[in-house]
């Protein structure tokens, strides 16, 4: 009887964290439908590490051929502490300005993501909680949905990277 009870209860919990999960897309999806990320258009921005006194982030344009911007951000004050520019220098001729790199950091600090990416057709890439490849994308009106060849339709504009389980 107590493994009856014992499976049960696992499946239960399996079943409320998959419901967690899938009200806390919806969430985001409710409060980022019609927000307006177009000022970050081309440029890719992920958490690396997070400690008590620094963030670091990784910036850089959204395709990813040149080496990322490594910026530290103090964790209290949310500041930038340095950046480090070297590898976009080397390989690509520096395309970002420390002004652009602020910008970008302060909007992205804003959200509270840990990925955030906006591609040359505004499709807006995200993972919130996860040092991870962005499951979640807001399509936009330019793209043709085969073009999201990874993802399925969740709702809306909104599509889930397949695999991803919920």
């Amino acid at each position: 009887m107590s493994r009856i009870f014992l499976i049960a209860m696992l499946l239960f919990c399996a079943l409320q964290s998959c419901n967690s999960n899938q009200k806390s897309i919806d969430k985001i999806i409710s409060k980022y439908d019609s927000s307006d990320f177009s000022c970050l258009k081309n440029t890719y921005i992920e958490t690396r590490s997070v400690n008590k006194d620094d963030v670091v982030l990784l910036v850089s344009k959204y395709n990813l051929h040149c080496n990322p911007y490594i910026v530290w951000v103090n964790s209290k004050t949310k500041k930038i502490t340095r950046i480090d520019d070297n590898l976009p220098i080397r390989d690509c001729a520096g395309y970002f300005t420390n002004t652009e790199i602020k910008f970008y950091i302060d909007f992205f600090l804003k959200l509270n993501f840990m990925v955030l990416g906006v591609d040359n057709e505004d499709n807006v890439y995200i993972n919130p909680n996860y040092y991870d490849v962005p499951f979640l994308v807001r399509k936009s009106k330019k793209t043709n949905a085969k073009d999201l060849k990874d993802y399925k339709l969740y709702k809306g504009d909104w599509y889930i990277k397949k695999g991803y389980e919920m």
